[in-house]
């Protein structure tokens, strides 16, 4: 009787290390095909590139405020010299194109940009912003991030400074804070933020949030690309300061790539016309 429940639970263990063997072979067979399918995927994702030409100067100089405003307290030099740090003023150059396309922002629209999902192969790593508050300037003056992002506004001026705005994607007050603060804003919503300085009028910086992480701003000869993009329709949107939002629509197909150009500011003239530069900019 024994012996017999020996080879019985021998039989059975035998069984079932031998089902145990199918089920993990059937797994990694499965495994083999949802990454060749991820790989044959990869293989498959396209591509966006575009390029922004700005025709003509399109910013006036902002209002410079007279001296005596500035005299109480530390004197702090405004925009015409250089801030420590800080790229020269490009218009004392002449060099307004550069100064121009600084203000773009690109980024991705339509119901293929939706459809992206949060973790993807873009391999896209856009650093944590921030807005300076030096030279009684705000620098950068345009900067681009994801809806839910959060940039700083460190003050590196002697003088105290303050941060707020009006615009209705998020409005907030920071306060007035001196030298070597740092206070922080969260953008939930994508849109336009202006931001201004209650003690200083001149200072001013525009926040672009983007509806997802697939924004760039465009290279020194206003190039910009999106990689690795799934086949589908996208709108190409860019953004200028002075322009306001222009639309195009691109296809991609398969690991193709699609192409748009913008001019500016003749593609916002053209848009204004047909009511789609309108439509952008609610």
């Amino acid at each position: 009787m024994c012996r017999q429940g020996v080879q019985q639970n021998t039989r059975v263990g035998a069984a079932g290390k031998q089902l145990a063997v199918r089920r993990l072979s059937r797994l990694g067979f499965a495994l083999i095909c949802v990454v060749a399918r991820a790989q044959e995927s990869g293989g498959n994702l396209g591509s966006v590139t575009g390029k922004v030409v700005v025709t003509r100067q399109l910013t006036r100089s902002g209002p410079v405020p007279t001296i005596p405003v500035y005299q109480r307290g530390v004197a702090v030099a405004l925009r015409s010299a250089t801030p420590p740090g800080l790229p020269p003023d490009s218009r004392q150059k002449g060099d307004w194109m550069s100064e121009e396309l600084s203000r773009v922002v690109v980024w991705l629209e339509g119901s293929a940009a939706e459809n992206l999902p949060v973790e993807d192969q873009s391999g896209i790593r856009h650093p944590v912003p921030s807005i300076e508050q030096v030279g009684r300037r705000f620098w950068p003056e345009v900067v681009a991030i994801a809806a839910g992002g959060e940039v700083s506004f460190p003050n590196l001026d002697p003088i105290f400074h303050n941060v707020f705005s009006l615009s209705k994607p998020k409005s907030f007050d920071l306060g007035n804070y001196p030298k070597g603060d740092t206070r922080k804003v969260t953008f939930p919503k994508p849109g336009i933020v202006y931001v201004n300085c209650h003690l200083h009028p001149n200072m001013a910086a525009v926040i672009v949030v983007a509806p997802s992480d697939r924004y760039t701003k465009t290279d020194a000869a206003g190039n910009f690309s999106f990689q690795h993009l799934p086949s589908g329709d996208y709108v190409v949107v860019a953004w200028h300061k002075s322009v306001g939002i222009i639309r195009k629509k691109v296809r991609v197909e398969g690991a193709g790539g699609a192409g748009v150009e913008f001019s500016l500011p003749g593609d916002a003239m053209l848009a204004e016309v047909s009511g789609q530069r309108k439509k952008g900019n609610r």
